[in-house]
């Protein structure tokens, strides 16, 4: 009798982040693949529950600490992030970000990125996107959007950055200037 058919899954795993990746390959987008994880652990739970004609729910909770990554010219050390998903159905998501050092090339580096966001069905809440650069602080104010319209805007708060710092990371000698940048900028 299918209609009792029932299937429960109570899952928690601690990996390696490159034994995770590979665990899950097979769901990840292609771009990925040229991805590299050196280093890392991944803990968590998994519970899902489906039944035939109704959809799959459950909840899905990841913490990946001292997380390292390689793609292309981007490098990450010492990374911490942290994952879940409430609901499947309604498509209830967190998701929190913390990378120490975040280089860029041979030259660039950022120091102390942190993205915290959520998903409720198709409504993005940006609550925290900040990294320090130039002397000062760049964050996205704080704020909703629906994912499904076009275009998704946020602002960047700018806050104390140096003039000077910024000119000279453009490579350009004969541009100069002093002073100190503060406001909002739309994205």
């Amino acid at each position: 009798n299918t209609s009792k058919l029932h299937l429960t899954v109570d899952g928690h795993l601690d990996l390696q982040l490159g034994e995770f990746v590979g665990l899950i390959k097979p769901w990840l987008p292609e771009t990925l693949n040229a991805w590299q994880f050196p280093a890392g652990q991944v803990m968590g739970s998994v519970r899902l529950n489906w039944q035939p004609k109704r959809p799959l729910n459950g909840e899905i909770y990841l913490n990946g600490y001292q997380l390292s990554m390689l793609v292309g010219p981007v490098k990450a050390d010492d990374g911490f992030i942290r994952f879940a998903v409430k609901d499947l159905v309604k498509l209830v998501m967190q998701l929190e970000v913390d990378a120490p050092n975040l280089q860029i090339g041979r030259e660039t580096t950022l120091h102390n990125l942190r993205l915290k966001a959520r998903l409720n069905n198709r409504d993005l809440t940006l609550d925290r996107f900040s990294m320090p650069a130039f002397g000062g602080l760049l964050s996205v104010v704080p704020g909703t959007v629906n994912i499904d319209q076009r275009p998704v805007k946020f602002a960047l708060d700018v806050k104390n950055l140096d003039l000077a710092q910024l000119l000279d990371s453009l490579n350009y000698p004969q541009l100069s200037g002093t002073g100190t940048l503060n406001g909002k900028l739309p994205l």
